[in-house]
């Protein structure tokens, strides 16, 4: 463990140990962005929108959110710490309550992104083998059944997190890697083998013709696909968190967030060709589950079971990168004395052991409510992801202007222009979400509430812990964020 004091403020401030290669790095990132949810939605994707209109949707948000990772990389690479957006926030603004929110809106999004896993690994085991998995009912919430086979797999997965996370970084990112690369190689050879068997394929070449001309026109399935396209690419922001404990030099995180985002959409882009090329149109209303019904009616039964571990091991990733995330983010908000400090206590094997047993605990929870009602969660906390990119980019621009010479070890093409355009997608990924009626908007009413609940218990807490902030004076909140990389150390420097 490494910590020290602070002799000028004696503020006790631990850190993190730096185990973490570039290749766990870029598995925390892809891995988290890829889950399960294109093998749920793109069906229906492709049956509204078509194949071209979706293809050009998905190009567009690619673009938009590489300005987006524009900002992070070298935001990232500037500053490593864990808990990086609140820490980027206080130094640009300047201001203790702009960073509090920005907190605010990654302990939320992260925790319950993880929590959502937590109970959509045991809803995946429930679909594929509905024998074993649904049976002795417990309850129903939100019309999902709740099995005990189910919350038995919840809590396993929740001790299985606990136990990577427990013993340092160094066994998450083994696991992680090892589960993206196995999920990247079958998925990436599905699609590719789909694509290039087309021309000789009848049924193949049949779907793709009647999937060319969706139920809307081009321009409804491409506002369609763009309104729900950039949340899919929420994943690539978990580098930030990991970035303090990465081995390597800092100004190689900057590439790794954009390549995380590159290979993404490269495999969004492949996965919606695929769903057009698996997907019988005429079938769609017959079809359960589109992508899964279509691969069987096209390849065959066996190769189900290739779509079963990528969709179960894109869960994975996504659960285990999100609880991974989720505890250091609670980890830099103790750090930083802004949740109880106990947060921020570290083991011997380097890891913030606290956090690790608080998320554990909210993920074998999540699995006693069911996916559905996690759902509403992970969608209400999605408009804090679109504030919390909208946080990065306006600070990525603050810094810019303000603090020109600050040391950037990988600095981001276009300057203050991609920061701009940046700030444009987020707002665009805000009004998508919070305004009724859009392609990707809350639920009525009820994931409106669950918004506007968790912004009440923001200011609640806010407002009930002052002593948190009037005890530590601005310049000790930035050095608690951003140790070595704050003002008053680099200046030493």
């Amino acid at each position: 463990m490494k910590s020290r004091w602070y002799p000028t403020l004696s503020i006790y401030r631990p850190t993190l140990r730096k185990v973490l290669s570039s290749i766990d790095m870029f598995a925390t990132g892809f891995g988290v962005v890829i889950g399960f949810g294109w093998i749920l939605l793109f069906g229906s994707h492709v049956y509204e929108a078509g194949i071209p209109a979706g293809v050009l949707g998905w190009l567009i948000a690619l673009v938009l959110m590489l300005f987006v990772g524009l900002t992070y990389g070298e935001l990232t690479s500037s500053m490593p710490v864990a808990g990086g957006e609140a820490a980027y926030a206080l130094r640009a603004f300047n201001d203790a309550r702009v960073a509090y929110w920005t907190g605010w809106f990654m302990v939320t999004a992260y925790i319950t992104l993880a929590m959502l896993y937590g109970a959509t690994v045991p809803f995946i085991f429930a679909y594929f083998f509905p024998e074993i998995f649904k049976r002795v009912y417990l309850w129903s919430i939100a019309g999902f059944d709740v099995y005990l086979p189910m919350v038995i797999v919840g809590f396993l997965l929740a001790g299985i997190g606990i136990i990577l996370n427990y013993y340092g970084a160094k066994p998450y990112g083994w696991a992680q890697t090892a589960m993206t690369l196995i999920f990247a190689v079958l998925g990436f050879g599905l699609f590719i083998t789909t694509l290039a068997a087309a021309p000789f394929n009848p049924t193949i070449w049949t779907n793709m013709q009647s999937n060319m001309v969706g139920k809307l026109t081009f321009t409804e399935g491409l506002v369609m696909i763009l309104g729900v396209a950039p949340f899919f690419y929420v994943g690539f922001d978990m580098i930030p968190q990991a970035s303090e404990e990465y081995r390597a030099e800092p100004r190689k995180l900057g590439r790794l967030v954009l390549l995380s985002i590159t290979i993404g959409g490269i495999w969004y882009i492949l996965a919606h060709i695929f769903a057009g090329l698996v997907v019988n149109r005429n079938l769609y209303p017959q079809y359960e589950l589109p992508i899964a019904d279509g691969l069987v009616a096209t390849w065959g039964p066996a190769t189900l079971w290739i779509l079963y571990i990528i969709g179960l091991f894109g869960a994975l990733t996504t659960w285990s990168g999100a609880f991974y995330s989720a505890t250091r983010v609670l980890f830099a908000a103790g750090r930083a004395r802004v949740m109880p400090e106990f947060f921020a206590r570290i083991n011997k094997y380097g890891a913030p052991h606290y956090s690790i047993f608080f998320v554990g605990g909210l993920v074998a929870l999540a699995s006693l409510f069911g996916r559905r009602a996690t759902i509403w969660f992970i969608d209400a906390c999605s408009v804090f992801t679109a504030l919390l990119y909208l946080m990065v980019a306006l600070s990525f621009i603050k810094l810019r202007r303000n603090e020109p010479n600050m040391k950037r070890p990988w600095k981001a093409w276009g300057g203050v222009f991609s920061g701009a355009i940046a700030a444009i997608a987020c707002i665009l990924m805000f009004i998508f979400i919070i305004v009724p009626g859009m392609p990707s908007a809350l639920i009525w009413p009820t994931e409106y509430i669950v918004f506007i609940a968790f912004v009440v218990l923001g200011i609640i807490y806010y407002y009930l812990t002052p002593a948190i902030r009037e005890k530590i004076p601005l310049n000790q909140l930035e050095y608690l964020l951003l140790g070595e990389y704050s003002r008053q150390e680099q200046q030493k420097s």
